[in-house]
């Protein structure tokens, strides 16, 4: 049953662009507005909003997760066409307009911007949205969407040259592990 109540109050939160909670004490959202639908669109191909299928990913165990809806962010500050083949500036820009009035709740990649799209093929201005979950007594899990025409070829090969390898978790196929 409260894994029902954390759906909705989840899905009410899609609403944001950044989202931290505490999932299993979720914060209350009486008293507050909630944007319009418009702010968080379904995929495309899921049909599901970026948090729902954010929230796919968290094991039942899951304690935190950290959400950032970058593709929200990018469209509330006006800079849907930022991207790690942008001038350094233009993302800098956008990255520090989060800290003006927007909310990066997850931010796998922020402290190696300089160097990340160099290094792996994307940064975090690449992302529709990321996600860090935290289950009790275990590491963060990092979940990053790249978008569909993303050259994930080139972001394989990179995994395999520095001696990553697949594995299988559930029903889903995870690149990095070492």
């Amino acid at each position: 049953m409260w894994q029902v109540l954390f759906w909705l109050l989840m899905v009410a939160a899609a609403m944001l662009a950044g989202v931290s909670t505490n999932v299993s004490a979720p914060p209350s959202t009486s008293g507050g507005t909630t944007p319009p639908a418009a702010a968080a669109p379904a995929d495309a191909v899921t049909g599901a909003s970026p948090l729902a299928e954010a929230i796919s990913f968290a094991p039942a165990d899951a304690t935190l997760l950290n959400f950032t809806d970058w593709s929200a962010i990018k469209r509330y500050e006006g800079a849907e066409n930022i991207s790690s083949r942008s001038s350094m500036d233009d993302r800098i820009d956008l990255l520090m307009s989060t800290t003006r009035g927007q909310a990066a709740a997850s931010g796998f990649a922020l402290p190696y911007m300089e160097q990340q799209a160099a290094l792996w093929g994307w940064d975090s201005t690449d992302l529709l949205w990321e996600a860090t979950i935290t289950t009790a007594g275990g590491p963060p899990v990092y979940v990053l969407r790249l978008p569909d025409d993303f050259d994930m070829d080139g972001l394989v090969a990179r995994f395999e040259e520095r001696g990553f390898a697949r594995s299988e978790q559930g029903t889903r196929s995870f690149l990095p592990t070492i």
